[in-house]
């Protein structure tokens, strides 16, 4: 692992064995917070066996000059039991301008997550391991990339808080470098959290 690599991989919180977290944006008086996980681990869900298998974004403008991400949807499925569990929809109150949705097949994954960030989340994409390209929202904040094979995550969750928009969101990702990471994802959510 290279020292770029080593720096990125440092900007993630442990989250229990195994599983980092990294959360973009911020929290204000009137965020309400959402957790994917915790909905899956409620679920008896095992780690190995989740799946993002959909994504539906919402786009808003808190003003007429400004474009940011305004709410999210997501399914998971368990690759197990092919059951499949979508969430809530999310979205903020600052007017919801767009939508756009993607499914995830199993044989093309998400291998890249684009996030640009600051006072809110302003954009998401997900890029497949085959390159094709899906998000919504504005060009504000700063860019972050998650690059999933570099890093030798996978996706798991995601989590944040919606208010006016989308004030902040995070991703729980399994390391797969974690030793013992074989056994790991064979246990139930709430045995690593």
């Amino acid at each position: 692992m290279n020292n770029a690599e080593l720096k990125e991989k440092n900007m993630y919180k442990k989250a229990g064995r195994g599983l980092v977290k990294r959360e973009f944006g911020m929290s204000y008086s009137d965020t309400k917070k959402f957790d994917h996980l915790a909905e899956l681990s409620k679920l008896g869900w095992k780690v190995g066996d989740i799946r993002i298998s959909y994504v539906k974004l919402w786009q808003g403008s808190p003003d007429y000059h400004i474009k940011v991400l305004n709410g999210i949807q997501v399914e998971y499925e368990n690759v197990s039991t092919n059951e499949r569990h979508k969430t809530t929809e999310l979205y903020g109150r600052d007017g919801l301008e767009l939508t756009h949705q993607a499914s995830f097949p199993e044989e093309d994954p998400i291998g890249l997550i684009g996030i640009r960030s600051a006072a809110m989340v302003d954009r998401l994409f997900l890029e497949t391991e085959s390159e094709k390209l899906f998000g919504l929202g504005g060009t504000g904040g700063e860019l972050t990339l998650i690059n999933l094979k570099d890093l030798n995550y996978y996706p798991l969750a995601f989590f944040g808080g919606i208010g006016g928009n989308m004030h902040s969101l995070g991703l729980y990702l399994f390391d797969r470098s974690t030793e013992g990471a074989e056994d790991l994802i064979t246990k139930k959510i709430s045995e690593l959290c």
